[in-house]
């Protein structure tokens, strides 16, 4: 009897836990949304069935920019494309919302333990060993294989066309390449020779099958499910269930994860014994670094063979069906504009100059190239929708009020913890507030001039240029590129520690460096570049007969009728086109070699050749063989912005300097003439009504312009456009004085108005700022060892130390390395050396040097931060801006509150609590040293130099709170 009732009372538990929804009323009531069609399934089969497009279309433009949808027996869910909601949920409460449960189980249920589908210490065990392997570094020397793997489609597909135009499934002749490519750079191992016109190898065939089979609405409800059946008894009784499920959609499923899991156990022993027998080729590729790394690491780092082929899994699918459907798409819009296919072709064919394959570096430059990937993926997301899950109660803010389902107007949402949230990817990049009244076409151009202010002032998150697109690049977002970062609580269901940040105007995705959010990005970027500058220059494109319809699914695909799911793009593919000579003029050469130094060259406006005055400086030897042809013009001319066109001398500018402005407090010292020459000046000119800066003397150098430049073409911060750099050699001292012309940003910096900001302001500038130090390290994937952007540290700020300690700066190339070299300086009066080292080593314990570089403005004072109307306008003064310790900026914050007066000290303290308090205890171990040699000089004992550090600490500990 006591049996009946337990069991009657469970049942019922279970029967109202799964109607309650129905009847007690959410919070979620009060946001408008589209009716339900069922009390049992909600608006799910209108969300994910395969022709979904007009139910999408209908909730991002019939309600608000936050949705109401239902979901299973009455549950809420939301749909959010509001950009201030998405910076809350993708990265100021990235420990609220998370991956929801039945996703991960669900993934481990089907690929394995990979980084998608585990969670705590093994995932952050993952995370460790998968970093090194996806360095920008080691994809470059990846390079390589990338082109060889697509020289093989290029004469597979030359052999089929010949002298005839002919219809060919790019679809798959692009996911069969993105599949070998993966294999051999992911893994040595080759899955398709690209020969015949079907893929033979059952990896293939299954891969492609994998996405249409798995997340179809029947799949979804067996997904939802899977914390449940992961846990009935033990594997073989589960696998016994599955077997005798009489679905065939099931059991064609079953058929295709055995191949995926035989096929990644046979790759992984192989590799596995080819490096027990030295076989050094074995170790170059992804998973040949992994095995070695994870062979190497100490037991209890250690991954153990399921959590590797899950990895090989999560690899080989991540990287395969995204990137493939994206390239497919790019090449359906070239068909659909032979004219921009033209342009494009181009290009590709200049950049080659006569070779084959185009350099790394200036493949990533090409402004054409990236534009139409760019608009590819803001209009065609491969993934339009991504879930999250809220593991706490929270509110969600919205970037304007909002109409509710009674009418009343709504500002933020109450969030109940368990909701699931729907980031509308496709949504947010076709919102015609964000993007303009053409946000729904297809505009590559829109990428060659400035974007809308809305946009920028939106601050959208992703990875690549205000774009939501790379975020949701399937299941490289969630293998290799959101690898979360920092909050100040620990989240211990992955073993993250996340701070509360806002999002980069570009798409940082996150700040910090055990943060390698553009490493799968970098990956899949690579790919798509070389594959399709290659097709694309070897081949033109039409549109086939067989039409093209795209299908929703966890990846978004195309077939050749709308109520087929058979994945498949036809292209007509026209003779080859002949590569020609592209260098036909000098101009080239400079324009090539500005891209490089971070300027795509279709931005530049009438770039003027080099001056006579040989300059084997900033940009290279080129510079110097053109300025021998065109002795007329500055260093350098660029724009790198479409703000103004400007056209200097430097008579003109020394001319205009006579009439300047001093903005800053000039250090001069005299020439060998007895004229005084500034050290470094800056200065306010106006020309045509056109006002611009001036950055002059001994102590500025070109490279300061081509950081600016680099931070432009890499990012949406805000800098100064660069409209001159001037070699000056007429002063007698010898010494050239450089003059930077720049543009003139509107405003005053930040330390001019912080003693009277409101707290309401303040905030704004704080989260604006957050946005730019988050945007600014997502270009850690340029670097992975410490230094400028060229050559050795040439620091003002390190001067003391470098005349004063033997050891060199340019040896300081990793964080212990940086670290030491200030250890060894500051404790070099102690005569006991034993003593000394084991000061070093017990301080250097208090670093985590493992950390990869973090890419900072390097000197982030107020006074480099200028704002406008109560925003920032941009940020300035790039010349030590490099590739520093992770701690960086949080040092920089404790040096400038010994710096700024009182009342700007507790404001700039505000502004940047969040970034002070996440490295603080480094911050302040770090300052310590550096602020006792270089403010003090220390010959007396160790012991002083003790004291003098308790008493700094007493000092800061007063600051800790305002």
């Amino acid at each position: 009897m006591l049996l009946q009732i337990v069991a009657g009372g469970v049942l019922a538990w279970i029967v109202w836990a799964l109607v309650r929804p129905i009847f007690i009323r959410s919070p979620l009531d009060a946001v408008d949304g589209p009716p339900s069609p069922s009390i049992l399934a909600g608006n799910l089969g209108q969300l994910f069935d395969s022709e979904a497009w007009g139910f999408h279309d209908e909730v991002s433009t019939k309600y608000g920019s936050v949705v109401k949808i239902h979901a299973v027996l009455g549950r809420k869910w939301l749909y959010a494309f509001d950009p201030t909601a998405l910076q809350s949920i993708v990265l100021r409460e990235q420990g609220t919302y998370d991956q929801i449960e039945w996703l991960v189980r669900s993934n481990n249920m089907l690929l394995g333990a990979g980084l998608l589908s585990v969670l705590g210490d093994a995932h952050r065990k993952q995370r460790k060993m998968l970093m090194p392997v996806f360095s920008a570094k080691h994809l470059r020397e990846l390079t390589p294989v990338f082109y060889e793997v697509t020289e093989r489609l290029i004469q597979a597909i030359s052999q089929r066309v010949q002298d005839t135009p002919r219809d060919i499934d790019l679809l798959d002749w692009m996911g069969r390449t993105a599949l070998e490519i993966v294999g051999q750079a992911g893994m040595g191992h080759s899955f398709d020779p690209l020969v015949s016109d079907d893929a033979s190898d059952p990896f293939t065939k299954a891969a492609k099958e994998y996405l249409p089979l798995s997340f179809t609405p029947e799949m979804m409800v067996v997904r939802q499910l899977s914390p449940f059946l992961t846990q009935l008894g033990p594997a073989w009784l589960r696998r016994w269930i599955v077997e005798r499920i009489p679905i065939s959609r099931t059991q064609k499923l079953k058929e295709v994860v055995d191949v995926l899991h035989q096929t990644s156990v046979k790759i992984i022993e192989k590799k596995r014994v080819a490096l027990q027998k030295g076989d050094y080729a074995a170790g170059k590729d992804i998973m040949g670094v992994l095995l070695k790394a994870n062979m190497a690491a100490d037991e209890s780092e250690r991954l153990p063979d399921d959590e590797i082929v899950g990895q090989i899994n999560t690899l080989l699918f991540a990287a395969t069906d995204t990137t493939s459907h994206v390239m497919a798409q790019v090449l359906e819009m070239l068909a659909r504009d032979p004219e921009l296919q033209a342009k494009v072709r181009q290009e590709l064919i200049e950049a080659r100059d006569g070779g084959d394959n185009i350099p790394y570096d200036t493949l990533m430059s090409l402004p054409y190239l990236d534009a139409i990937c760019k608009e590819t993926l803001r209009m065609f997301p491969p993934t339009p929708i991504v879930l999250r899950e809220a593991f706490r109660d929270t509110t969600l803010p919205l970037s304007k009020p909002m109409r509710g389902s009674d009418g009343s107007m709504i500002s933020s949402i109450p969030i109940p913890k368990g909701t699931n949230v729907l980031v509308g990817v496709r949504a947010c990049n076709r919102n015609k507030a964000l993007w303009g009244e053409d946000a729904e076409e297809w505009k590559p151009g829109r990428w060659l001039k400035p974007l809308p202010k809305a946009l920028e002032d939106a601050s959208v998150p992703g990875v690549y240029s205000n774009l939501y697109a790379f975020f949701s690049i399937g299941l490289w977002r969630e293998a290799v590129m959101l690898m979360p970062v920092v909050c100040r609580q620990h989240d211990v269901r992955r073993g993250w520690t996340i701070m509360h940040v806002s999002s980069s105007n570009i798409a940082s995705l996150l700040r910090y460096p055990d943060m390698i959010a553009h490493s799968g990005f970098s990956f899949a970027q690579l790919e798509m570049k070389v594959v399709l500058s290659s097709l694309l220059a070897n081949f033109t494109f039409e549109l086939a007969e067989k039409p093209i319809h795209w299908h929703i699914s966890a990846i978004t695909f195309p077939s050749a009728a709308k109520d087929s799911l058979k994945p498949e793009m036809w292209l007509k593919h026209l003779a080859q086109v002949e590569a020609r000579d592209s260098w036909t003029e000098p101009a080239r050469a400079v324009q090539a070699e500005l891209v490089l130094a971070g300027r795509p060259a279709a931005q530049m406006k009438s770039v003027p050749l080099i001056r006579a005055t040989p300059c084997i400086c900033a940009l290279g030897f080129e510079r110097f063989i053109v300025s021998a042809l065109c002795p007329s013009s500055p260093i350098l001319q660029v724009h790198s912005s479409m703000r103004h066109s400007v056209s200097l001398t430097l008579e003109e500018v020394k001319l205009l300097l006579k009439t300047a402005v001093n903005l800053e407090r000039e250090w001069q010292i005299p020439d060998q003439g007895g004229t005084h020459v500034p050290r470094r000046a800056v200065r306010a000119v106006e020309k045509d009504g056109i006002p611009m800066v001036v950055r002059f003397g001994y102590a500025v150098q070109p490279l300061e312009a081509d950081i600016t430049m680099f931070v432009a073409q890499n990012s949406s911060v805000r800098v100064p456009a660069i409209y001159g750099v001037f070699e000056d050699t007429s002063r007698r001292r010898g010494t050239p004085v450089y003059y930077i012309v720049e543009e003139r940003l509107p405003g005053a910096p930040l330390e001019d108005l912080l003693p009277t900001m409101d707290e309401a302001t303040l905030t704004v500038i704080s989260t604006e700022l957050q946005h730019i130090l988050g945007e600014l390290a997502s270009l850690n994937n340029f670097r992975d060892d410490l230094g400028p952007l060229r050559g050795p540290w040439a620091n003002d700020y390190f001067d003391y130390l470098l005349k004063s300690f033997p050891c060199g700066m340019e040896d300081a190339r990793s964080t212990e390395s940086f670290i030491k070299y200030f250890l060894q300086a500051y404790y070099t009066p102690c005569p006991d050396r034993t003593l000394v080292s084991a000061r070093i080593e017990d301080s250097l314990s208090r670093f985590d040097l493992s950390r990869p570089p973090l890419f900072s403005h390097g000197d982030l004072f107020p006074s480099n931060i200028i704002v406008h109307d109560g925003h920032i306008s941009g940020v300035v003064d790039w010349e030590q801006a490099g590739w520093y310790p992770y701690f960086w900026d949080a040092f920089v914050v404790e040096k400038s509150v010994r710096q700024l007066r009182n009342n700007v000290r507790c404001q700039w303290l505000k502004i940047m609590k969040g970034v002070w308090d996440r490295f603080r205890p480094e911050s302040r171990e770090f300052f310590h040293w550096l602020k006792l040699k270089l403010d003090s000089d220390i010959d007396e004992e160790l012991g002083w130099a003790i004291q003098e550090t308790e008493r700094e600490g007493l000092f800061l500990a007063s600051l800790s709170n305002p």
